[in-house]
C-alpha cells in the first residue's frame, strides 16, 4: 500500500489543483494595476464576446458554479462595470452584460492580461512544451474535465 506522502507525487488531481492554484495567482497579480481578479477578467471576457447572457449559462461555460459567478457579478455591478437585468421569459433568471464602463476596462486590462499570457507560455516553452504539445494539453485537460 502506497503511503499518503507519496499521493503528492502520484494524484494527478493534486498536481493539477496546485499548478491551477499558482497560475491563477500569477494572472491576479498580473491584472492587479487593472484592479481586476482573473475570474472577474473572465466574466468581463465572456461578456465582451457574448454579449449579454443569462447567469447560470455564462456560469456554465466558464466553468463556475452560479455562487462564484454572483460574488464576481456583484463586485462588477458594485463598479459599474457590468449590468444585472431580469431575464425576459424568466423572472427568477437573471441577464448579465458588459456597461460602456466594463468593455473599456476590459480593454485596459487586455495588456496585463498578455502579458500573464506570455510570460506562462514562455515558461512552458522554456520547459520544452511546442506549440503543438500546449495544444495536445490543453486537450488533455478538457478530456479530464469531462462529466
Amino acid at each position: 500500500m502506497n503511503k499518503p506522502a507519496h499521493m503528492k507525487e502520484r494524484c494527478i488531481g493534486f498536481a493539477v489543483r496546485s499548478a491551477s492554484r499558482h497560475l491563477v495567482q500569477k494572472y491576479d497579480d498580473a491584472l492587479k494595476p487593472a484592479k481586476l481578479t482573473s475570474g472577474q477578467f473572465a466574466v468581463l471576457a465572456a461578456l465582451s464576446s457574448v454579449g449579454r447572457a443569462p447567469l447560470g449559462l455564462l456560469a456554465t461555460g466558464l466553468h463556475m458554479d452560479r455562487t462564484t459567478l454572483t460574488k464576481y457579478a456583484r463586485a462588477l455591478v458594485k463598479r459599474e462595470l457590468i449590468d444585472v437585468q431580469p431575464h425576459p421569459e424568466d423572472a427568477r433568471s437573471k441577464v448579465l452584460s458588459l456597461t460602456d464602463l466594463g468593455r473599456k476596462k476590459f480593454a485596459d486590462a487586455m495588456p496585463f492580461w498578455e502579458e500573464a499570457q506570455t510570460s506562462a507560455l514562455k515558461r512552458l516553452s522554456e520547459n520544452g512544451l511546442s506549440e503543438d504539445g500546449l495544444a495536445l494539453f490543453k486537450k488533455q485537460l478538457a478530456l479530464l474535465a469531462e462529466d
